[in-house]
């Protein structure tokens, strides 16, 4: 930092002799850039501009200082430079990097829209524009690979995972193995295997070689979500003990970088939970960390409650408190999340009705569970079991005959639980003639 400052402080007394000079007036910008005074390099620029410049060199000033207002969250004016830019058409290089600094923009406005259709529509039309900027810059090498980084990287989250594998991996060969890029690379190329064909051992790999770069070079929010990431495979591939000791990990490393914490921890408590929920090591745990996990969620992610609801609900019924947990099932079940098997929900409440006594709900969750469990015959078989068995509580025998019968339907004629139901067929059938 003292180099810096006596840099700056040689470049000013040098300009009180020559107040026009580009060079020096470009070194000075530079050298605040380094030190991150980015609000006296966005000054010098403003003042640089000021002079009649050549076009590549006025092309060359305006870039950087539209990159200097996107650094310092200034969207209006970065994008404004942006079409300056475009407009004036100087040569490859500066109109690919003005389709860069304008897809930053967009993504960083896509995160602070209101509405999702127009949070997607600047994704979409960053996408657009990294495709033209990585076409624009052909020259190999660290420069265009972060853009074909961060291309890639928005392929994935459009779950175009084909073409995001291959802008990637064309970064990472023209990355040295150490750089930050070349983890951050590796990072997204361990989500497109665990997203896609849910290759969870190469997913492994990446990830494991993207925390080995970053730890290398500069620890910080990157680590939370590799550390995450890395934890959430290993719960799929089932080694717990790796999973917990990296989801620990993304804990730890969640108050690096002056990006947004709130996000860092979110992501933190939501893969300990995890890790601790799917591995059953400690459900006390798990429930600490939904809980923590549910705080910091926004109100608008109703679907991330919703699941962590299920969650929550079902670590009850594991240890035994089916009132609660039949409370908690209902909660989860009104915020209605996608995707959720609701087969195995409705069967989950159907037990835990059926323990604490409520068999009147067990009959109505058990209906519902068949009617949403497709055609997979065991799973028939056992929730048509449990629906006899409600209605034999309720001493409804004829249809709790009529449930035994429906489950016969789906189980061989050979299986040993079988018997089973021919036992409560019989004594269901019995109770009927008296």
């Amino acid at each position: 930092m003292d180099n810096s400052m006596r840099e700056t402080d040689r470049l000013l007394k040098q300009l009180e002799s020559d107040p026009d000079n580009i060079d020096l007036l470009f070194d000075l910008a530079y050298a605040y850039g380094k030190e991150k005074s980015r609000t006296e390099a966005i000054h010098v620029m403003v003042r640089l501009l000021k002079q009649t410049l050549p076009l590549d060199e006025w092309g060359n000033a305006k870039r950087w200082l539209g990159f200097l207002h996107y650094r310092e969250n200034d969207l209006s004016a970065a994008i404004e430079i942006a079409n300056e830019l475009l407009d004036a058409n100087i040569d490859a290089y500066n109109n690919g990097h003005a389709h860069h600094l304008m897809a930053r923009c967009l993504l960083e406005k896509s995160l602070y829209a209101k509405e999702t259709t127009l949070s997607e529509q600047y994704r979409v039309e960053a996408v657009q524009h990294l495709e033209q900027a990585a076409s624009l810059l052909e020259t190999e090498g660290e420069e265009r690979a972060e853009i074909l980084v961060l291309w890639g990287t928005e392929l994935r989250l459009q779950g175009r995972l084909d073409k995001a594998n291959d802008v990637l991996n064309s970064a990472l060969r023209m990355l040295p193995d150490g750089s930050r890029t070349a983890g951050m690379c590796h990072e997204q190329l361990g989500l497109i295997a665990y997203d896609g064909p849910q290759d969870y051992e190469n997913a492994v790999l990446h990830l494991e070689k993207a925390i080995k770069i970053l730890l290398g070079t500069d620890p910080d929010y990157l680590l939370t979500w590799a550390y995450g990431n890395l934890s959430q495979a290993y719960v799929w591939l089932e080694e717990y003990d790796k999973a917990l000791v990296n989801a620990q990990r993304s804990l730890e490393t969640a108050g690096y970088g002056d990006k947004d914490r709130k996000a860092q921890f979110v992501n933190a408590h939501q893969v300990c939970g995890d890790a601790y929920y799917y591995s059953e090591r400690d459900l006390a745990q798990a429930q600490k960390h939904y809980k923590a996990y549910l705080k910091l969620l926004d109100k608008e992610e109703t679907a991330r409650q919703g699941f962590t609801l299920m969650k929550l609900a079902d670590i009850d019924r594991l240890t035994g408190k089916y009132r609660r947990a039949l409370k908690g099932f209902r909660k989860a079940l009104a915020f209605d999340p996608p995707g959720t098997d609701y087969g195995a929900l409705y069967a989950a409440m159907g037990e835990c009705a059926s323990k604490s006594g409520q068999f009147d709900e067990a009959v109505k969750a058990y209906t519902a569970a068949i009617e949403n469990s497709g055609d997979d015959k065991e799973v028939l078989a056992d929730r048509n079991l449990s629906l006899g068995h409600g209605l034999f509580e309720l001493k409804r025998y004829r249809e709790a005959a009529e449930a035994y019968r429906e489950g016969l339907r789906y189980v061989d004629p050979k299986a040993p639980e079988r018997e089973e139901l021919m036992t409560y067929l019989v004594a269901a059938n019995e109770l009927m003639s008296h």
